[in-house]
């Protein structure tokens, strides 16, 4: 994977952006301007940002562009909740939106791998954002009604490690799904024997559709890489000051009181 590439920015802003995930952060997009070699790093909020909370922005944006060895633009405007965000590189993170489907019962019952034999619809690559057309879905049941999610196909070969990969398709997954009860995602990956565990952990009483929205999630990232790696799920309730057990990978941590106590 090239320095200077977007997969590469999206992996280092979801490193930059643990713990500096605050309530009034929508969303973290970035672009990359090849011509110039500089990261353009947008944060849109929409309560009072403090200058603090500004400030630690600008250091993960810092983080980022030293991680690419290139130099570094920052934008940060306030957009309210319900106003549409101008997209236009890559989003690294969105918050998940006010107008969640709530009458819409979510509640996750089973997944399962099938070959429908025929099209189903077609796979976007974490890494490239290339369609595939695929004959394989996840199906993803919930109290409502099954859904399919197209998978990638079982014989794809892939170009790039599998753990990027896989890093790429969780954050890809939780965009428009992170709601402040959210405080963490893990991943333990074990290289020999190719099994991905995957646990999220949440604070407080929520609602079972919630949950059904992260299961959904999980569906999304089992169907990215299911030919290469066994997936083990897991979204356990576990409150603040509790703390985030230290097993694998952390890849999506909300800003938290010790956190911010610290800046």
């Amino acid at each position: 994977m090239e320095r200077f590439s977007m997969p590469y920015a999206l992996l280092a802003t979801q490193l930059a952006l643990l713990g500096r995930i605050t309530p009034e952060l929508r969303a973290v997009e970035i672009s990359l301007s090849f011509e110039d070699e500089k990261l353009i790093m947008s944060f849109y909020f929409d309560r009072e940002a403090s200058d603090d909370t500004l400030e630690n922005w600008s250091i993960a944006s810092m983080e980022v562009s030293a991680s690419l060895c290139c130099f570094s633009e920052n934008h940060f405007e306030y957009l309210n909740a319900f106003e549409e965000i101008p997209i236009q590189g890559q989003l690294a993170y969105l918050r998940k939106p006010p107008k969640d489907p709530e009458n819409i019962n979510l509640e996750f019952l089973s997944r399962e791998i099938i070959s429908f034999k025929e099209r189903v619809g077609h796979f976007v690559n974490p890494i490239n954002g290339h369609s595939i057309d695929t004959s394989w879905g996840v199906v993803h049941r919930t109290a409502t009604k099954p859904e399919t999610i197209p998978a990638i196909p079982k014989t794809h070969k892939i170009d790039t490690p599998l753990l990027a990969f896989v890093e790429l398709s969780i954050q890809k997954a939780l965009l428009g799904r992170a709601s402040s009860e959210l405080r963490a995602v893990t991943l333990q990956y074990d290289e020999k024997n190719k099994v991905c565990n995957i646990r999220f952990y949440f604070d407080g009483d929520i609602p079972k559709n919630l949950i059904g929205l992260w299961e959904y999630a999980v569906s999304e990232i089992i169907a990215s890489a299911w030919p290469f790696c066994e997936f083990n799920t897991e979204i356990t309730r576990l409150d603040e000051p509790q703390q985030i057990p230290e097993t694998g990978m952390i890849k999506y941590l909300r800003q938290e009181a010790a956190l911010s106590d610290g800046l």
